[in-house]
């Protein structure tokens, strides 16, 4: 067990904590609130768990770096600051991490998990102008991965989720003018939702990658500029659904291997183009584009039970 907390002030203080435990039960609480501030614990041993709290009410950056090796892991960390960057590390059987991090001058929010446990759970929570977030979760038997990213001014919102496993949930939500969302499954029982909502006229791009078997992907678009999807299924069961809302619309579904195949694409705006390649067995691909001009709609079906249907 161990305590730190910290209270600077706005006249210059920098605010540095490290904690290193080894064995058997293990808590660490690190608060630090002033200007500047660095945190660092490591643990290795049994039940572990961190709870890191920084507060940078006068502005500068904030860091803090999270390693837990071996049994329990948990870990939760709160930025509040100009700018903040979180990674925490966790290789044990349940692996559970928490991020929260909030941009009070419009710095950049950057927040990366790694995860290798049996049973991993992250969840990174992002409010900013501009917001990276990387997930990798690898070897277990049941990942849930869930990103939020909400952009208070007109920066970048980038998250990107890979998943190695069986039971692999990733959850994607990004509210912002520019934002790109990367999901990579491998494993059984794959589900990846994607949802993007933005004002303004910055892109919005969205890739879902899922290989082997029982996969669903959803994809939902929403904003006035540029928005593209791109969905690849590999494997048994595949089911996948997009659906955009905006000018210059693009998705493109391909669907590959053997057996489920079900693929729905709706596009409401202007400037629509939709692609869908199915190879293999079931086969079903329905696209609506509406509304505006012009739409675009290319559909390839190889394989036993096929059907297609377009409307403009």
């Amino acid at each position: 067990t161990a305590d730190v907390f910290q209270n600077g002030n706005d006249g210059g203080s920098q605010l540095t904590s490290t904690i290193q435990q080894s064995g058997d039960l293990l808590t660490a609480t690190v608060t630090q609130i002033g200007v500047t501030a660095t945190s660092n614990v490591t643990q290795f041993g049994a039940q572990n768990g961190a709870t890191v709290n920084q507060n940078s009410n006068g502005g500068g950056e904030l860091y803090s770096d999270i390693l837990q090796r071996n049994d329990g892991n948990i870990a939760d960390v709160t930025q509040r600051g100009d700018e903040a960057s979180s990674m925490i590390t966790q290789r044990g059987f349940t692996g559970m991490a928490t991020v929260s991090q909030t941009s009070t001058g419009g710095g950049l929010l950057e927040s990366a998990v790694l995860q290798t446990g049996m049973t991993d759970t992250a969840t990174v929570t992002q409010r900013g102008a501009s917001a990276a977030s990387n997930v990798e979760q690898r070897g277990g038997d049941m990942l849930v991965a869930t990103v939020s990213q909400n952009s208070t001014g007109s920066g970048q919102l980038d998250s990107e989720v890979i998943q190695r496993g069986a039971s692999n949930t990733a959850t994607v939500t990004q509210n912002g003018d520019t934002a790109e969302s990367d999901v990579n499954q491998r494993g059984s029982n794959q589900m990846a939702t994607v949802l993007q909502v933005g004002g303004g006229s910055g892109a919005h791009y969205s890739d879902i990658k899922q290989i082997n078997s029982d996969h669903i992907a959803s994809v939902t678009q929403r904003g006035d500029g540029p928005t593209s999807s791109t969905v690849d299924q590999s494997g048994f069961f595949m089911t996948a659904t997009v659906v955009q809302n905006g000018s210059e619309l693009s998705s493109d579904v391909i669907q590959t291997g053997g057996t489920g195949s079900i693929a729905s694409v709706t596009q409401t705006g202007e400037f629509k183009i939709s692609t869908i390649s199915q190879t293999g067995d079931g086969h079903m691909a329905t696209v609506m584009q509406q509304w505006g001009t012009p739409a675009v709609s290319e559909v390839t079906q190889t394989g036993t039970t096929n059907t297609a249907t377009v409307r403009q």
